[in-house]
């Protein structure tokens, strides 16, 4: 029987102290799962350091080894779109550069799906060292996916996956800029698995997971998969509506009726400012679905590749 062939995508940003360390633990796959093939795929998302000349010499060493390179940084999940088109495997497996996640997980993710013939298998952090904004802002971003846009998203998130070749070519024909990959995977709602794993602390470097990236990921996630946003602008005008009706009348009755001039300079300005606040946040909103509609119907590439090895 013809061995199962699985591709590693490793996606980098800066990482020349971790790289090599994680090339090895890749190899450790052969003692682990013997009954295997594998491909190591290198994406560089525009590093500046010495990172490029490291996976581009084990691209020279090893024939199983590629290495694409960005001309800038184009983000992570771009990256990754990038090591799918190059992808040869049956099965896939994202795989962080920084070495946080042991081989054994994948090993683990791998057996999921030959097993059980599914088509991906995710990894879940059972325990997690990051710092307390971080885990509130996970926490705060998987209760809003699960209350707003996907009703079965995993109250733990997702994290590292391993897919089939089918789920690699769906992502490659659907994915866009202003898209979520990893929400796409769970809304396209294929049988799948989950693997649950401690995360291992970051030996070198800095998480190039910023605050910025966070809040884009965010909006994006959410604007993709929730018209949540539309329909609460909606109600809130109606509600607005309302109250404002509702204070006309009372203006008009007390005028007629006490016979007093209606005054309050400092509460109309309130309800001006209040009114003016609303609208402005509802163009917001509303701006941000025709951003990515616009971007969607002319859309640019995901990536532009500089060389390859």
């Amino acid at each position: 029987m013809q061995k199962k062939k699985v591709s590693f995508i490793i996606v980098f940003l800066n990482e020349e102290k971790n790289l090599e360390n994680t090339f090895y633990q890749v190899r450790k796959i052969e003692q682990l799962m013997p009954e295997v093939d594998y491909e190591v795929i290198f994406v560089d998302d525009g590093s500046t350091d010495g990172s490029w000349q490291i996976v581009k010499t084990l691209a020279e060493q090893y024939p199983f080894v590629k290495a694409v390179s960005f001309t800038r940084n184009f983000g992570a999940i771009s990256a990754v779109m990038a090591g799918l088109a190059e992808a040869e495997g049956d099965y896939i497996v994202d795989m962080a550069a920084d070495g946080q996640e042991p081989i054994e997980l994948f090993v683990e993710l791998i057996k999921s799906n030959i097993e059980n013939n599914y088509e991906i298998s995710w990894a879940v952090r059972r325990t997690r060292q990051d710092s307390l904004f971080s885990k509130l802002f996970s926490r705060f971003y998987y209760t809003i996916m699960r209350a707003y846009a996907i009703p079965n998203f995993p109250k733990e998130g997702l994290d590292a996956f391993c897919i089939s070749k089918r789920l690699g070519d769906f992502l490659l024909e659907n994915y866009t800029a202003t898209s979520n990959m990893h929400n796409l995977l769970y809304w396209a709602n294929f049988e799948s698995g989950k693997v649950y794993y401690d995360r291992k602390e970051r030996k070198h470097g800095k998480s190039k997971w910023s605050l910025k990236k966070k809040m884009n990921l965010f909006i994006n996630s959410f604007v993709s998969f929730s018209y949540f946003p539309l329909r609460f602008v909606s109600m809130l005008g109606i509600l607005l509506m309302s109250i404002s009706g509702i204070w006309g009348l009372y203006i008009v009755f007390y005028a007629i009726f006490t016979g007093f001039p209606v005054s309050g300079y400092a509460s109309t300005l309130v309800i001006l400012l209040f009114g003016f606040g609303i609208t402005n946040f509802s163009i917001g909103i509303i701006s941000e679905y025709i951003w990515r509609t616009l971007d969607n119907v002319k859309p640019k590439p995901l990536y532009i590749i500089k060389k390859k090895n």
